[in-house]
């Protein structure tokens, strides 16, 4: 999340402007973490939010991965 919201406030965003998330993860277990860390950079209402196990991520090592649409 810390990288997301550089990431936003490099294009003239902020987290609460974020309208859709979609995570990527390796396991579904994974979720309730996900969300506790996701309570200290967002609140309601919450963006419209997809999570898809999937077998692989781009990255090496990577158990989560996250892109989101945000408004500017």
């Amino acid at each position: 999340m810390k990288n997301i919201c550089s990431c936003l406030k490099a294009a003239g965003s902020e987290p609460n402007k974020i309208v859709r998330r979609r995570i990527y993860t390796l396991d579904m277990a994974y979720l309730p973490t996900i969300q506790e860390v996701t309570k200290r950079y967002l609140s309601e209402p919450w963006p419209v939010n997809t999570a898809v196990q999937v077998c692989g991520l781009a990255k090496k090592g990577a158990l989560v991965e996250i892109e989101v649409t945000a408004e500017a």
